[in-house]
């Protein structure tokens, strides 16, 4: 997909899935990652942008492929569940 989804597109995009013959996953065919498409189910609403200096992109000892599950830590910090990232506030 080259469009860049958003909370204003989302649904026409999710309508030209269905008229598609796509056998991507929803999410692929958004261009979302795993984790983006769950908190989009829930919270009803798209994650929103980071900046690119945003702490996202600065975790350390994080591994760079890594689709990243981010959960706070106790004394301000952050860290990814999967390849045990972190960064401290």
């Amino acid at each position: 997909m080259t469009v860049k989804v958003t909370n204003e597109n989302i649904d026409y995009l999710i309508g030209q899935w269905h008229d598609s013959d796509s056998e991507m996953p929803l999410h692929e065919y958004l261009g979302l990652s795993w984790n983006d498409y769950i908190h989009w189910v829930t919270n009803g609403e798209l994650k929103q942008e980071l900046p690119e200096d945003a702490w996202w992109n600065t975790l350390y000892n994080a591994d760079e492929n890594c689709e990243h599950n981010i959960q706070s830590v106790s004394g301000g910090g952050v860290k990814c569940t999967k390849c045990n990232g972190w960064f401290c506030f």
